[in-house]
């Protein structure tokens, strides 16, 4: 196929510039020069300010001649070239898009006059009339001629199955990440023709075309759907294998009692993942789906200088009153716990016996060299496998950037002592010679290094369950983490308290350095502030507003409350919910008057978290509730809205967990109680939605990494985020099969 922009600059007659739909119209071609001009038949545009700008030399066929010929939405746009003028261009058609812009632009559709060489040229030069294009295809309804029925009507048609195959085939692509020229494999070819000769791969430019064509439906009703409510956003950025910098934004709402999350972009940035470059993508997007800033809650980000820099901008749009921004807790918390993953804290004493520290390098480079040995790694395998009952574990390494992975490390080699103990105790039969050690043995492990490494696995631990608690987006998370921060609080200091310095200096040396980290973010103590709170360099220190909003207005947490707050804080962190509650009550276009509670609704529908299950919330929230009475009476707006807000305070809630070991969805909760506190929920489905973590704009690259891989590094950026959109947002994707 092949395409030709063809320019000239003779001499013509002046010819004001159509539209490509004046262009479709018979008018139009009426005024064209006759098939004899003197010109060879280019018309010369005017562009309408009295200056020539460009020369058409390509004459088109009469619009009735091409509309006769063609039903499809494609030929809005393009027109077949005049026979007399051109018979050398039987198997090209014109662009009228091109032309009204003076481009003369010729493609070929080759023997069999296929559309879709239009299609491509449509998609890549005209994206926007490529989605009208798409609208236009999708919105056309079948025709029906006769009102009798046809015989074919009465058996299985051809294109129906292969129309049935092409939407499955999309799918599998989709779900599994696989290449889009995959339909170009002959190998798979042959494989479909002999399952049916009947259906065949679809071509490229078709599964593209369709996968556009989804794109679009769904959009416009994720467009709908997120119309005018309040919502979250989590952001991040990500460098690919191709050495690209691309940008992640996901959305989060909660509707009919439920947690939404969607992935609304994933976009190359071109200029790299500035703050600028992240606002422009996150605009763009506003934009794009017709988001309401005023329902722009907030937005979770991890803590980088680009991040923190875009926050503060956000901040100070005057069109987003309620936005604030927050740091991503989990990052916040891993800045503390990689002070045990660089092992090099120093010891205060230099004849300090305390190997607490070193011995994560020691295991560290212990499992760097097994995993790079077939030798080592066989060993312990084989060792393992000597038990008939016992499952074969791997060593794992960790890396400074990935959550709790120096605690998975040490928790895989003591997991493994037994074995390890075994393979080390048989290894001098590997020697070259009976003096020189093995690069295993170098490497071995003694009973201080295990017991060393259990003390930082003591240590570890309860970071990574609250990592663990917080990075979920299926569950509110939000209003966990003012417990998290003083649970790891109080660990720190316990932890701190019951190490000996004189005889373990190097581990108090790390917990001291971890506990002052830790109190440098979050604070001495956990402490309520209605506003932003910033330290050096303009970053955020201590817990967000809005998570203690969240924990005061989640049924599971609000209980909680007085026992991590001062009383004083706990005034004030109340005083502003009523007042929220309060302008909601005001700004509604009447007020919501309460049910009064038959019984303590508990509506605990579990969600599918236990593996994220952290037993310490478990054990803070086992407390007992008291019931209360509603007394009705007729009140003034602010004094019925502060009763509602005392009710609330005082009402049951509901626990952490259920019987199953998962984490209660506060959220059914609510659909059994809003109409009990309509005004409050008002004010928490606003706040509820914020996830604690960035975690799920992450979730977007760990998927894009398996499709920007090193084999697929020319991959297009519009390609990746079709891909990754269609993939994240499948339950709004109309595939057309069967569940």
């Amino acid at each position: 196929m092949s395409c030709d922009n063809i320019h000239s600059s003779h001499p013509m007659v002046t010819a004001s510039l159509p539209s490509f739909n004046e262009a479709l119209s018979d008018t139009f071609y009426d005024s064209l020069p006759s098939h004899e001009p003197d010109n060879g038949g280019a018309v010369e545009i005017d562009t309408g300010d009295g200056d020539v700008s460009a020369v058409l030399k390509y004459v088109v066929a009469n619009a009735a001649y091409t509309k006769g010929l063609k039903s499809s939405p494609v030929w809005k746009y393009f027109a077949h070239f005049d026979a007399v003028q051109h018979p050398d261009k039987k198997n090209h058609r014109i662009c009228l898009l091109c032309r009204e812009l003076g481009i003369d632009k010729s493609i070929s559709v080759g023997k069999d006059y296929s559309n879709t060489p239009l299609i491509s040229h449509l998609q890549s030069k005209h994206k926007e009339e490529f989605k009208e294009f798409l609208a236009a295809k999708n919105s056309t309804a079948p025709q029906s001629g006769s009102s009798q029925a046809q015989i074919g009507s009465f058996f299985s048609k051809k294109s129906e199955i292969k129309e049935k195959f092409k939407r499955y085939f999309a799918k599998f692509v989709v779900d599994e990440c696989l290449p889009l020229t995959i339909c170009r494999s002959p190998s798979l070819k042959d494989m479909v023709r002999c399952i049916n000769k009947h259906v065949d791969v679809p071509s490229y430019q078709s599964l593209i075309t369709l996968l556009h064509s989804l794109r679009l439906a769904a959009g416009n009703e994720m467009k709908s759907f997120m119309k005018g409510k309040y919502f979250s956003i989590t952001t991040d950025h990500w460098t690919s294998f191709a050495k690209e910098n691309y940008g992640a934004i996901t959305l989060h709402l909660i509707h009919d009692f439920k947690l939404f999350s969607f992935v609304l972009s994933c976009t190359k940035h071109e200029n790299g993942c500035s703050g600028i470059e992240m606002e422009r993508q996150l605009l763009a997007d506003i934009d794009h789906w017709g988001l309401d800033k005023s329902c722009f809650v907030c937005c979770v980000t991890d803590s980088a200088s680009n991040m923190n820099f875009l926050g503060e901008r956000m901040e100070a749009w005057r069109d987003a009153p309620y936005l604030r921004h927050h740091y991503c807790a989990d990052h916040i918390l891993q800045r503390t716990a990689v002070l045990a993953f660089s092992g090099n804290i120093p010891s205060p004493d230099p004849e300090d016996p305390d190997i607490s520290v070193s011995a994560v390098r020691k295991a560290r480079d212990l499992v760097s060299y097994v995993n790079s040995s077939v030798l080592a790694t066989e060993k312990i395998r084989a060792k393992q496998a000597q038990d008939p009952d016992c499952t074969v574990f791997k060593l794992l390494s960790d890396v400074e950037t990935r959550w709790w992975s120096t605690h998975t490390l040490v928790e895989r080699v003591l997991k493994l002592k037994d074995t390890l103990v075994d393979v080390f105790a048989n290894e001098f039969r590997f020697r070259d010679s009976p003096n020189q050690l093995t690069a295993l043995e170098k490497l071995q492990l003694t009973d201080d290094d295990f017991l060393a490494l259990s003390d930082v696995l003591t240590l570890l631990t309860p970071f990574r369950d609250s990592q663990k608690a917080l990075e979920g987006e299926l569950y509110v998370s939000i209003s966990l983490l003012p417990l998290v921060v003083h649970h790891l609080s109080h660990e720190l200091m316990v932890l701190q308290g019951s190490v000996d310095p004189d005889y373990q200096g190097t581990l108090f040396e790390l917990i001291t350095k971890m506990k002052d980290d830790f109190e440098s973010r979050w604070g001495t103590r956990v402490q309520y502030f209605s506003t932003t709170q910033r330290s050096s360099r303009r970053r955020q220190s201590g817990l967000p507003t809005y998570s203690f909003w969240a924990m005061a207005l989640d049924p599971r947490t609000k209980k909680m409350i007085p026992k991590i707050l001062s009383a004083n804080d706990v005034q004030l962190l109340w005083k502003d919910i009523l007042d929220a509650v309060l302008e909601v009550a005001q700004s509604s276009s009447s007020y919501i008057d309460p049910v009064p509670p038959v019984a303590a609704a508990e509506g605990q529908a579990p969600r599918n978290n236990k593996k994220r299950v952290a037993q310490f919330l478990v054990d803070y929230l086992d407390t007992e509730e008291e019931t209360i009475d509603v007394v009705q009476e007729q009140l003034s707006l602010e004094v019925r809205v502060s009763r509602e807000v005392e009710l609330f305070k005082l009402c049951h809630g509901c626990s952490l967990t259920c019987t199953e070991g998962s984490y209660v969805d506060p959220l059914q909760w609510w659909k059994e109680n809003y109409k009990i506190y309509p005004n409050v929920w008002l004010v928490a489905i606003r706040i509820l939605c914020i996830p604690a973590t960035s975690a799920p704009a992450e979730r977007v690259f760990s998927a894009a990494s398996n499709l920007v891989n090193k084999k697929r590094i020319r991959l297009h950026p519009d390609s990746v985020d079709l891909l990754i959109y269609l993939r994240a947002n499948s339950k709004f994707v109309d595939w057309g099969v069967d569940d």
